[in-house]
């Protein structure tokens, strides 16, 4: 399960970023991927939300700087990610 949770964030990375997913990994951040900026930000925040039936606070928000940091947010919401 938790790869396939994997998957699905990649791919809601992927998307909202128009880029490759095969491209994005952990360190995938705002300084590597062009069009993460603060409304993409925000936009990956809540399709994560809605996709994993979770709820994100603006604080834990404003500490996502990569895909890793999303992956643990997802681990501590006990959403499996690996």
């Amino acid at each position: 399960m938790s790869q396939e949770n994997r998957a699905k964030l990649i791919e809601i990375v992927a998307t909202l970023l128009e880029t490759d997913a095969s491209s994005i990994d952990n360190n995938s951040s705002p300084e590597t991927i062009e069009h993460w900026d603060s409304m993409n930000h925000l936009n990956i925040c809540v399709a994560v939300e809605q996709e994993f039936g979770i709820q994100l606070q603006t604080d834990e928000m404003a500490t996502i700087q990569n895909v890793g940091d999303l992956v643990t947010m997802l681990n501590r919401k006990n959403v499996a990610c690996a």
